[in-house]
């Protein structure tokens, strides 16, 4: 078996929790979900939840759980093993083309996927050996999915540097006090934690540095670790980065 080929960043635009649904295609069938949802049968009209919304748009068949794509696989094929062909999450995302046109002229070696789970990503670590894993929250609605994401990364890629962006931490860092969040960063146990709407110059910063080395830089709203503890790397400003030089 050949050794995982070395990258310079990982990008991953979701994590699915795929334990909500049953997956007949999954070597291990019957895990309980992170959220606990899919063994509470319960779930109500007055569950107004994103988790509780998703579940009622559910199909049961034989006491089984499958949203959309899983049953429209079920359905063509036979088995919830061609999924992805019908989940919205699956398609290209314009997160990693973006990165790509940024940062392949500039000769880093990157590689972006649209979607992760649990048992995808341990077969990911076997081909792939990054520097630095960018985790994109905008599609991960509930902070125990965050966590969960983390925790798995971190243990298929012990050697790479976790950094977590996106649209739900800024909403998060915008509307909680700022011990609850250094909380959650604790938790969640990232490198660091890019709280902006663009990113750029965070990320080319951090590309020119080798991991170990991410508590030297000094820009306004990304998070670092110094001493223990998460906090704000420094002043510097964002770089402006037109998206007409930058084509996808």
């Amino acid at each position: 078996m050949s050794s995982p080929r070395p990258i310079d960043a990982l990008f991953i635009s979701y994590f699915e929790d795929v334990d909500l649904w049953h997956n007949d295609h999954l070597h291990d069938q019957g895990v309980q979900s992170i959220s606990g949802l899919r063994a509470n049968q319960g779930h109500t009209t007055d569950d107004l939840t994103p988790e509780g919304r998703r579940l009622r748009q559910s199909v049961r068949l034989d006491g089984k759980l499958y949203n959309l794509p899983r049953f429209l696989s079920l359905g063509a094929h036979g088995t919830t093993a061609e999924y992805t062909r019908y989940h919205a999450f699956a398609a290209t995302q314009l997160l990693g083309s973006y990165f790509r046109s940024l940062l392949e002229p500039l000769g880093y070696d990157i590689l972006h996927v649209n979607a992760l789970h649990r048992e995808s990503v341990g077969e990911l670590s076997r081909r792939v050996a990054p520097r630095y894993i960018m985790l994109s929250t905008s599609f991960l609605a509930d902070t125990v999915r965050i966590a969960d994401a983390c925790q798995r990364l971190r243990a298929a890629f012990p050697d790479a540097a976790l950094v977590v962006g996106g649209l739900v931490l800024l909403e998060v860092h915008d509307s909680v006090h700022a011990l609850a969040l250094k909380h959650m960063f604790n938790a969640w146990g990232a490198d660091a934690y890019v709280v902006s709407a663009n990113g750029e110059t965070a990320v080319l910063e951090m590309l020119k540095r080798e991991p170990r080395d991410l508590a030297q830089l000094s820009l306004k709203g990304v998070f670092v670790l110094r001493d223990g503890e998460y906090v704000e790397a420094g002043d510097g400003a964002e770089a402006a980065f037109p998206l007409d030089e930058h084509p996808l």
